[in-house]
């Protein structure tokens, strides 16, 4: 099964034969199973146009500096607002940590928070190092794959999308995008 998430459209599942991901372009797939041109997008954990010319194989995802993972795929358009998108996976990360490693546990909990000051509009310049900080203070030091799942995104979406948390934080909460800072209003 490979399920195939775009933020504008319900998920969809498939479920089709190892050998043909492998020989897979992400571009064949996003278009051809996933519906067509409203799934190609700008954005994407690794920016679209890296992730374009990859096939669906280890190799390849490494090389772009992402994985095969779990096979699932998030289409971002450009609408999404990159700061938005990985505080909701840091909060998701941090209400599915069980508690027993120290790392993920406290870790887990410090990306929300930074996440969520940056989004009020109360970020720091040196937040967007602490939080690569955290992120590589849990990789690795935790008993299950839940830690490594929680600090990559941050260490990926630092990478690509920096100049978006940058600018959120210069604007007080303001997006890239335009939007209207969230101040108080940031959901829990």
């Amino acid at each position: 099964m490979i399920p195939l998430w775009d933020t504008s459209r319900r998920p969809i599942n498939f479920a089709i034969m190892t050998a043909l991901i492998i020989a897979a372009n992400v571009i064949v797939f996003i278009l051809e199973l996933g519906g067509g041109d409203e799934f190609v997008t700008r954005w994407s954990v690794v920016p679209a146009d890296i992730m374009m010319g990859c096939t669906m194989d280890y190799d390849s995802l490494k090389k772009a500096g992402s994985s095969v993972g779990t096979g699932a795929m998030i289409v971002m358009d450009e609408s999404t607002c990159m700061v938005r998108a990985l505080e909701r996976l840091a909060r998701f990360y941090m209400s599915e940590s069980c508690g027993q490693c120290t790392p993920c546990r406290e870790g887990t909990g410090w990306l929300d928070r930074m996440l969520k000051r940056i989004i009020a509009g109360q970020g720091r310049s040196e937040d967007l190092g602490l939080l690569l900080d955290v992120a590589n203070r849990i990789e690795g030091h935790t008993i299950c794959a839940l830690g490594d799942a929680a600090a990559w995104p941050v260490q990926s979406f630092l990478k690509h999308f920096r100049h978006e948390f940058q600018y959120m934080i210069e604007h007080k909460g303001r997006s890239i995008l335009g939007e209207p800072a969230a101040g108080a209003a940031v959901a829990a």
